[in-house]
Order: structure tokens, then sequence, then C-alpha cells
């Protein structure tokens, strides 16, 4: 059978972030994470889920804030 993953890019995404995240859980066979450098408790809120992969390395903080208003 093939599995499933899912991708979520987040930037202080920690108002929803766990919501999605255990939505997921039963769906996908994996979470992947790739967090923007959130300032908030967004990294925090991905490690307290077992399926979930967190990554920070994609990222570029510099071309998060142009893109912030």
């Amino acid at each position: 059978m093939p599995s499933i993953s899912a991708v979520i890019i987040t930037y202080n995404a920690e108002r929803r972030l766990a919501q999605c995240l255990a939505s997921l859980q039963g769906i996908a066979d994996e979470t992947v994470v790739l967090d923007a450098y959130s300032t908030d408790q967004t990294q925090a809120i991905c490690r307290q889920f077992a399926h979930v992969r967190l990554s920070t390395q994609l990222l570029r903080p510099t071309l998060n804030k142009k893109m912030m208003p």
C-alpha cells in the first residue's frame, strides 16, 4: 500500500497548528513541517506529535521577513 506524506509550511502558526496536526493523525503516514523560523510556540507544538518531522533548514529567515507585511 502506498504511503501518504503531508507537508505543512508554517510561520508563527501556534493558534491552529495543533488542530491541523491532530487532524492528520491516522490519515498521513508522516507529516513534515517546514517551519520558517517561527518566534511563537510553533516548534514546541510540533514536538508534541510523534508522527511529525520538523525542519527549519530549508527556509531562510531573511526571505521570510521580506514576505511579511
